[in-house]
């Protein structure tokens, strides 16, 4: 199954649709100590052949 981003208009519609202004404003709710401050270290790619 191949990877299919959201184009901005349709994060936009996704997040009104929940009353959410931003993706920041749709996390806000989770606590700053549970938040991931990097990157999660995860190999490259691979191909799905």
């Amino acid at each position: 199954m191949r990877y299919l981003p959201k184009s901005p208009a349709e994060r936009q519609e996704m997040l009104a649709a929940i009353g959410a202004k931003s993706v920041s404003e749709l996390f806000s709710g989770i606590p700053e100590r549970y938040r991931l401050r990097e990157p999660l270290k995860i190999p490259g790619q691979y191909s799905e052949a």
